[in-house]
């Protein structure tokens, strides 16, 4: 209060000031309607800033910017951007590709144009329409190959496959397979492969393919044609597996007829093993000397030369207890042969003892005893044997045989008159009868 005026009523003053204005951060609600499936066209829809919501305007607001850009692969080029009055609602798009992702950004600016945050984000997918047809279509050993449809306009759900002999200019004479579901006829992750069957050998057709995307009618339209000679029958796969297989058993056969040849080659030359003791004073086993013998030892036996006979005198070969040469050991061991003999050639003769049975002890054979030399008489005759006679009877008075004279002589059976011969007396012979003493 002033000095010398009175007190009084105060005063009032009001005063209006704007703060410092910043950019907005108002949120759009979305609306957009999520079942639309429209292949080419997007509407995007959004409630308008509410009044409530003022305190997030920061400044007067100016209008509503946009931008739309692609999100798939095949659309990333896409890009618009525009803008709306700050009362737009909805926001539609044409002239889109079908079965592709495109994302929608709306924007609050200031009077000035000035924006941060976003408003409101929407990514929507278009929906499906006729497929492309498809593409790269091959074709070997009756087996077609093609590419999915790209870019893709909608999941494909299935295929169809049609051929006619190549200089048949009849449409009618197509012949289409059935409906082939798109997991049915997959081989890789854009590939389709089927198998074409009932083919005529040696022919020349024609091949196309079209594609159908799933909930949509109409099929693609049908591919690039391509022309193929069938097969014969058998691939060069085949061909190629059937040599190999040909080739191999040939040689394992020719390897087992080699090497069973050079076994029998082997065996042959090799022979029997020899017994290897140096005993003879036992006979050995003999066996038939050529009944047994195989052809190589025969045929060695023709080609050898004529054995030389030395006889015990002019060779120091000796025979244990003064026995003459009784077995064909003997014979053998006075048999002298050239270099070029069995031993030789490490093959058995037929006069070697056999080699011992596995499992069986050898056979022993008592040696033959021979009797001893009976005394002569003064005129180097035997004598007579007193002891053993054949017959009394044919004995004389010195113990010598008589002579038979008085005997009948043999019947002659080619005598007619044999019949009316006297008979012959019964004689003994026996050699257990004694002398009178």
């Amino acid at each position: 209060i002033p000095k010398g005026e009175k007190p009084g009523r105060p005063e009032s003053l009001t005063v209006k000031k704007v703060t410092e204005q910043t950019l907005p951060k108002v949120s759009l609600k979305d609306l957009t309607d999520k079942d639309q499936n429209d292949p080419g066209t997007i509407t995007y829809k959004w409630e308008s800033p509410a009044r409530e919501d003022c305190d997030n305007f920061n400044s007067e607001l100016g209008y509503i910017f946009y931008k739309i850009k692609g999100s798939s692969e095949w659309n990333k080029d896409y890009f618009k951007e525009d803008n709306l009055s700050l009362s737009s609602t909805d926001l539609t798009i044409s002239n889109l590709l079908p079965f592709s992702l495109y994302q929608l950004e709306l924007f609050i600016t200031t009077r000035e144009g000035q924006f941060s945050a976003t408003a409101l984000q929407n990514n929507r997918l278009t929906g499906p329409s006729q497929p492309n047809q498809p593409t790269n279509l091959t074709i070997s050993s009756n087996n077609l190959k093609w590419e999915a449809p790209y870019p893709p306009t909608g999941q494909v759900d299935g295929y169809e496959v049609r051929w006619k002999h190549s200089n048949n200019a009849d449409e009618s004479e197509w012949e289409i397979s059935d409906y082939l579901a798109a997991g049915e006829v997959s081989c890789g992750d854009t590939l389709g492969c089927y198998q074409v069957q009932g083919l005529e050998s040696n022919k020349n057709y024609s091949f196309q393919v079209r594609a159908f995307n799933l909930n949509v009618d109409v099929g693609s339209s049908w591919s690039v044609m391509v022309s193929y000679m069938s097969d014969s029958g058998f691939t060069t796969d085949m061909v190629v597996i059937v040599v190999s297989m040909v080739t191999v058993m040939v040689l394992v056969i020719l390897l087992i007829v080699f090497l069973v040849h050079k076994c029998n080659i082997c065996n042959r030359m090799k022979g029997f093993k020899r017994t290897m003791t140096d005993d003879y004073s036992f006979r050995p086993i003999i066996r038939d000397s050529d009944s047994r013998l195989s052809s190589v030892s025969r045929f060695t036996e023709l080609r050898k030369p004529p054995p030389t006979i030395i006889s015990p005198s002019d060779s120091n070969i000796s025979f244990p207890g003064n026995r003459s040469p009784g077995s064909d050991v003997d014979l053998r061991n006075l048999t002298v042969t050239p270099t070029l003999n069995r031993a030789s050639l490490n093959r058995r003769s037929c006069l070697d003892p056999l080699p011992p049975v596995p499992g069986k002890a050898e056979p022993i054979y008592d040696e033959i005893v021979k009797a001893g030399t009976q005394p002569l008489d003064e005129d180097n005759y035997l004598a007579p044997n007193p002891v053993r006679v054949a017959s009394v009877e044919s004995l004389d008075e010195e113990g010598y045989l008589r002579p038979n004279f008085h005997r009948h002589q043999l019947i002659d059976t080619k005598s007619p008159d044999r019949e009316s011969l006297p008979p012959i007396p019964a004689v003994s012979y026996s050699s257990q009868d004694q002398l009178d003493t």
